[in-house]
């Protein structure tokens, strides 16, 4: 079974603490949490549902869906 390198945990504590100012932006695959196929699984569908969620997305998605009804009204 495949294992990670020495200090893995440290760097996930400051790739979590990176991710955290960056409140739309996941990471998935094994190199993360989890070298099976069921944990990259577990970890994709974690991170396509999540950024639904953050505020700045959604935010996002309303500017642009205010701009594609000015866009479409001209």
């Amino acid at each position: 079974m495949a294992q990670y390198s020495v200090g893995h945990q440290d760097r996930m504590q400051h790739t979590t603490a990176r991710l955290a100012t960056l409140p739309s932006l996941r990471l998935a695959g094994n190199a993360y949490e989890g070298i099976g196929i069921p944990d990259c699984i577990r970890m994709g569908r974690r991170a396509a549902k999540e950024p639904v969620a953050a505020p700045s997305f959604q935010l996002l998605r309303q500017a642009l869906y205010r701009k594609s009804l000015l866009c479409t009204k001209a």
